[in-house]
């Protein structure tokens, strides 16, 4: 495991609470 830490591989999570899921009408409320 020490070995795939050790690259430059990044994961970056984004949770978005959204008013609903069409992106061209709905918004989002919260960034965590």
């Amino acid at each position: 495991m020490a070995d795939t830490l050790a690259g430059n591989d990044r994961l970056i999570w984004i949770d978005l609470e959204m008013t609903g899921l069409d992106t061209d009408r709905d918004s989002i409320i919260e960034i965590a």
